[in-house]
């Protein structure tokens, strides 16, 4: 007998240890299960065929299992806004050295460029100079290096993440070695986001350049202020729709378009929620939040080397010559290295927070739209 084409059959017959019962229907057959008197290995077939197949064939005695949810599915549960950030905390502190090493990877290049940037000096009538000439190609050669160490970033931070909260601690190597597999997955989905943030935000600061550049009026102030306008409204529509593209192409292991319709779906599900529990206003809320405590500690480093900078300064004159003599400089003092140094290692040190905090939001918003 053919199971699948006889599940419907009206009538059946069971035989256990050679002895026939029957015919009943499927109905009296489920109440002889829940009693015990059917079990899987009962032979069993239906009134209009011949053959005996095990009870444990026949779907409607005996649905198979359903499928075990995937690992990321497990992880998906609800969690409140403070629940969180208390989580992440405790993951970040778990995982620390991983976490910070995958920012270092980041943050080092990211330095070197930086500095780079500030030596290489160009004027219209000799170009650059031998050293600046050599600063140069070291700038070109960093910022490939740094967008290819911002992706491995991006997906070394979401594994570890979903990995401590499955209660294992990756190790550095063996974590590399899975991102490299999905560098360029994650690669062609950050290009596609990060050039719709650049397209978008080029486009209405080059219509407000080109209004500035006329002749003022009433109508090139509106002009640039609808301008200013559109770009906040477009900034702010693309963080929904991508809020989620790291978490979907990574743990989700969604190619581009997938990764970016999952992103978007999550990115706006809830709107018949309260609004803290929906995740457009979650992540912004952490976003915001996240953003204060860098500035706060990013102003902290800041402000002894200001101090420093304005010792025996009196007057506004000495604070614009000091500005001056800054931004005129051919190369950055042993206090503005320092400096900078101190803010790269601050950003590597609070970088993995954010996207800790948007991994457990994506499995907030998945268990959400269950």
């Amino acid at each position: 007998m053919n199971p699948v084409e006889n599940n419907g059959a009206a009538e059946w017959f069971v035989r256990v240890q050679g002895k026939e019962y029957g015919p009943v229907d499927l109905d009296e057959l489920l109440a002889w299960k829940a009693e015990g008197r059917l079990i899987a290995e009962n032979e069993v077939r239906a009134a209009e065929e011949l053959a005996w197949t095990k009870a444990a064939e026949v779907p409607e005695l005996f649905p198979p299992p359903p499928p075990l949810p995937t690992e990321a599915e497990q992880l998906a549960r609800r969690r409140t806004l403070a629940e969180i950030i208390r989580n992440a905390a405790a993951i970040y502190r778990i995982g620390f050295p991983i976490f910070f090493g995958l920012a270092l990877l980041v943050a080092v290049p990211s330095f070197i460029l930086q500095v780079g940037l500030a030596h290489v000096r160009m004027t219209p009538e000799t170009g650059f100079s031998g050293t600046s000439s050599t600063t140069a190609l070291l700038v070109l050669v960093m910022i490939p290096v740094v967008l290819a160490t911002w992706f491995v970033f991006i997906a070394g931070v979401q594994y570890t993440t979903a990995d401590i909260l499955a209660g294992r601690v990756p190790q550095f190597a063996d974590l590399l070695g899975r991102v490299k597999q999905i560098w360029s997955r994650v690669a062609r989905v950050g290009c596609v986001v990060y050039g719709s943030y650049l397209l978008w935000t080029l486009l209405p600061l080059l219509a407000m350049s080109i209004v500035a550049g006329g002749q003022a009026s009433a109508a090139s102030l509106l002009l640039a202020t609808a301008a200013l306008g559109f770009l906040a409204f477009m900034v702010g529509r693309l963080f929904v729709n991508f809020m989620f593209w790291q978490q979907a192409c990574t743990i989700g292991e969604r190619d581009v378009v997938e990764s970016l319709q999952e992103s978007r779906e999550l990115g706006w599900s809830g709107v018949e929620r309260p609004r803290l529990e929906r995740p457009l206003f979650r992540g912004a809320i952490l976003a915001a939040l996240w953003v204060l405590v860098l500035l706060l500690a990013n102003t902290a480093i800041e402000m002894p080397f200001l101090a420093l900078r304005l010792q025996g300064v009196a007057s506004m004159e000495q604070v614009q010559a000091v500005t001056e003599q800054m931004r005129t400089a051919t190369a950055p003092d042993g206090l503005t290295l320092l400096s900078n140094g101190l803010s790269s290692l601050l950003h590597a040190f609070l970088r993995p927070l954010l996207g800790i905090m948007f991994v457990l939001l994506y499995f907030d918003a998945r268990a959400r739209m269950r």
